[in-house]
């Protein structure tokens, strides 16, 4: 994973070698929530469909390239550092937390103990930039998302070791909304909201413990939302 974030931050940055474009580098606060098909495993044959839901600050890095007259293409990578992963049966009300599982095993003296809890992204598409006649610049488009979140607990006491994950991967389009006040030719400053909606969602969850493991999967069509909201600065080549 961290080699697939470093290619996908090369692809982001490489359209910047070009004339007439504009790369961003900014703080990110996103919201997520998803939607899961029934589970399957070799132990069961299936169950619950799941909702899942998270929220938190990171980063992001975007570049975007002027075709020809006011139509541009844009791509971004973002990391969201979530504060929490929850997960319960969408006919349910009690949520499982990543978070508070991690809270609960730290009341335990273990030799180890860690926590993942965070999301990826990358979208890209095309938008038109709208005329104005101010220092301000609007650009409205949308295009195509993928998106991984991850929540993970993984404790080790002895020779003993306990995991418990989830991951979801998201395929789906998304939206683009940026505004952004021009200081000069080059430099800007703007705020950018890429609302996506996910199609296609593809889920598992994991658990080991006293050396028994078990895994489930699900995947299928099913909806899901995030919107990430980026406040950063940009540079024009």
């Amino acid at each position: 994973m961290k080699k697939l974030s470093a290619l996908l931050i090369v692809l982001c940055l490489a359209v910047s070698l070009f004339a007439a474009a504009t790369v961003k580098v900014g703080g990110s606060y996103e919201s997520i929530i998803g939607y899961t098909n029934e589970f399957k495993s070799a132990e069961q044959a299936d169950s619950a469909k799941y909702v899942y839901k998270g929220h938190g600050f990171g980063f992001n890095v975007a570049t975007k390239y002027s075709v020809s007259g006011k139509l541009a293409t844009w791509a971004t990578f973002g990391m969201s550092f979530l504060s929490d992963v929850k997960i319960k049966p969408e006919n349910g009300t009690d949520w499982l937390s990543i978070k508070e599982m991690y809270d609960d095993m730290k009341t335990y003296e273990m030799d180890k103990l860690s926590k993942k809890t965070y999301a990826l992204y990358l979208s890209a598409g095309v938008a038109v930039e709208l005329p104005l006649n101010a220092p301000v610049e609007v650009a409205l488009g949308g295009g195509i998302s993928l998106e991984r979140v991850m929540g993970q607990v993984a404790a080790k006491d002895g020779d003993l070791e306990y995991l418990f994950g989830v991951k979801f991967i998201n395929v789906g389009i998304a939206g683009y909304a940026e505004a952004a006040y021009k200081i000069n030719d080059n430099i800007a400053v703007g705020l950018t909201i890429m609302p996506r909606l996910g199609i296609l969602d593809f889920s598992k969850y994991y658990a080991e413990s006293m050396g028994k493991k078990f895994e489930a999967k699900a995947g299928g069509f099913r909806l899901g939302f995030s919107m990430p909201v980026v406040l950063g600065a940009s540079y024009s080549f």
